[in-house]
């Protein structure tokens, strides 16, 4: 049975293909590897609906929810310690 998450009914009502040519005038994924524009603004739209308060904290509320991640078109959580970053996505 399939049913569509919260997170994926709040995507729906932003328009994908405006977003994508407003990053695309404005040059916001010109240096971007891995993590886009598109995948910024849907864990910042997460912590915000979650009450999420530090990256900690996103980064493990989304490691919890990995096998959900690819249906919101995320890459998978990092798990890396202090060397680097805690930020979702990059490796």
């Amino acid at each position: 049975m399939h049913s569509n998450t919260i997170m994926s009914q709040l995507l729906t009502l932003l328009p994908r293909h405006q977003f994508d040519q407003a990053v695309s005038d404005f040059g916001g994924d010109h240096y971007v590897k891995k993590f886009s524009t598109w995948n910024q603004l849907t864990v910042l739209l997460y912590s915000q609906a979650a009450g999420k308060n530090s990256l900690r904290d996103i980064q493990t509320a989304l490691g919890t929810q990995e096998p959900k991640l690819y249906h919101l078109g995320l890459p998978a959580v990092a798990r890396q310690g202090r060397e680097g970053p805690l930020l979702p996505g990059i490796r």
